[in-house]
């Protein structure tokens, strides 16, 4: 389990240069699209799950107990 707080960056880089010789058009601005012509960068990452582990007890964790009071709360 990843710590509460815990930040996952996907970085990526891109050669729109004429030095690419995929690039057809280097002068052309490229845009996010769906296309494959047009930029589709996303990010993806995978998650193990132990078998005996629920969907929902991995969405939804179950809470620890408050600690119990030590005083008399006079």
């Amino acid at each position: 389990m990843l710590p509460k707080g815990t930040v996952i960056e996907c970085i990526a880089h891109y050669d729109n240069s004429a030095n690419n010789r995929y690039n057809p058009d280097p002068t052309k601005e490229v845009r996010f699209g769906e296309q494959t012509w047009e930029e589709m960068m996303f990010g993806f990452f995978d998650v193990a799950v132990p078998v005996d582990v629920s969907a929902r007890d991995l969405m939804f964790p179950k809470q620890k107990p408050a600690p119990a009071s030590s005083g008399s709360g006079q």
